[in-house]
């Protein structure tokens, strides 16, 4: 990296770590100028990212686009303690299996991200900039998306002493942290420095004039080995940290068959067991696993989901479908597609022999003494994490290139769309456990009109529980955006911190 090229790498950093709101912008921008080179030659001014965003940025009439800006915004997506908490769940069952054949797990590498990322924190906190962003002043000036605000010469040197380490320094304090992890019972002092160098190596990129990098390559890459100081290692972007290992982990069965094996031949069964421990945490009549009937020919759906006033297929889809993201956009959609069509034709199926060839079986299954009208429909699962791409607004979804998958909905049935990551969040809000029923009757309840767009379940569950639930004024403005085909965009305030909003009903 030439010396232009460091400035302009740390000018980002600090305007990206001030600027909350606008990192999809400066990412954007960042990526831009690392695929053109321009990053090593041209000076990086406030100018030349507004001028990016306003002649060059994405444009929200694209599908691609739409989708682009999502992976953009995605690293600031999940709370990071309870993605971190998930990630290990998720991939627990198979870390020593993996351990064993190329030293690290998924486990130990989420645990480097988290120490690295909690580092970071600590040091921002002790240089008393932990809690330093930029505060929007109404809510004109949030909208206005080119706006971003310059951060002081003095914040940005301390953000730099604060993403800057010694790799050496870095795996002394990671050994020291770690000591009572498997990893560290498993090997020597001397493999586990090896294991600890193989993991930055992993996560570490060197920019150069001379290569050619793919789009969003530093979403792969979080680390940056910078050129000229031996063992220094910068860390532009930390909420790449722990947001985005899954797709790194993906990324690293890939590179290793041995792995990807263990993976491939694990994850149908650990992701379905999550996934019926998850839903198991919702008060309903009955929860049925592997529902499994003839049709005439066997088939089977992995569970039913039964309440007082509807009942649920459940189709859970295994297969990583952000495996291409974000080298492969394009598969990563177009598999998505695929497995969410096949999901609400299973589900589909499942809905019709219960409701056509016993009439009595539902209500049986849901233990209630006597018949009467159900709703009903189909819960996708999906493992990971994603934002929302099916929304339930067919206008809405049409930005994002998802109108196909309406031609594989029944009119009669409901379909929610939802990850495990999300649904794992869901089964902890203890609150509401009750109320799960309520919450898909709304959810689905519009006839695939959905007023309230968001960015992921979690905010929809908010709009619900803290909004809709609770508000008249509220629930009748809603209903009507239904009726004049509006659209109300919601962030919500329970699993977002962002005290740097304006009050102004965002």
């Amino acid at each position: 990296m030439t010396d232009q090229g460091m400035e302009n790498l740390s000018f980002l950093s600090g305007a990206n770590r001030y600027n909350t709101e606008r990192r999809m912008l400066l990412r954007g921008y960042f990526d831009s100028i690392l695929q053109s080179g321009a990053i090593f030659d041209e000076e990086v001014t406030h100018e030349s990212i507004q001028n990016y965003w306003e002649n060059e940025g994405l444009s929200s009439d694209q599908p691609e686009n739409v989708f682009n800006q999502f992976i953009l915004m995605y690293p600031d997506d999940p709370d990071v303690q309870h993605y971190q908490l998930y990630l290990n769940v998720r991939y627990a069952d198979i870390s020593d299996e993996i351990r064993n054949k190329i030293g690290y797990s998924a486990i130990d590498l989420i645990s480097m991200e988290a120490f690295i990322y909690n580092l970071i924190t600590e040091r921002a906190n002790d240089l008393d900039i932990g809690s330093t962003f930029h505060t929007f002043e109404d809510k004109k000036e949030f909208v206005n998306s080119t706006e971003y605000e310059v951060p002081s010469e003095a914040f940005q040197n301390k953000w730099l002493a604060c993403i800057e380490f010694s790799r050496s320094e870095l795996i002394s304090a990671f050994l020291s942290k770690t000591e009572d992890q498997p990893f560290a019972q498993k090997f020597s002092i001397s493999d586990r420095i090896d294991v600890a160098n193989s993991m930055i190596n992993f996560l570490s990129v060197r920019y150069d004039r001379d290569e050619k990098y793919s789009r969003y390559q530093f979403l792969s890459t979080p680390l940056f080995e910078v050129e000229g100081k031996e063992d220094r290692i910068l860390v532009p972007f930390p909420s790449l940290l722990v947001s985005t290992t899954q797709m790194r982990i993906e990324e690293l069965f890939q590179q290793h068959e041995e792995i990807r094996t263990v993976e491939d031949r694990r994850k149908g069964d650990i992701v379905e067991e999550l996934t019926l421990e998850a839903f198991a945490e919702f008060d309903s009549r009955n929860l049925i696993q592997s529902f499994k009937y003839n049709d005439p020919h066997p088939r089977e759906t992995d569970g039913l989901l039964f309440f007082e006033d509807s009942f649920w297929c459940i189709e859970i889809k295994s297969h990583p479908i952000f495996r291409k993201i974000p080298n492969d956009l394009q598969t990563a959609k177009t598999r998505f597609k695929e497995k969410t069509k096949e999901a609400i034709a299973q589900g589909e199926n499942t809905l019709n022999f219960l409701r056509e060839h016993d009439h009595n079986l539902p209500y049986n299954l849901a233990g209630m003494k006597s018949p009467r009208d159900k709703e009903s429909g189909t819960i996708v699962v999906l493992d990971g994490l994603l934002p929302t791409l099916f929304s339930q607004n067919k206008r809405m979804d049409r930005i994002f290139d998802m109108s196909e998958l309406y031609e594989s909905v029944a009119e009669e049935d409901r379909v929610l769309l939802i990850t495990l990551f999300d649904l794992f969040e869901l089964a902890n809000q203890t609150e509401e456990l009750d109320r799960f029923e309520d919450y898909l009757l709304w959810r689905t309840n519009y006839g695939y009109d959905m007023p309230v767009f968001s960015f992921n379940e979690r905010d929809y569950w908010a709009m619900f529980f803290d909004n809709y639930d609770s508000d008249a004024h509220l629930r009748e403005a809603i209903d009507e955006a239904a009726e004049n085909d509006s659209l109300i965009t919601y962030i919500s305030s329970r699993f977002n911190d962002k005290p740097h909003l304006p009050d102004e009903g965002l």
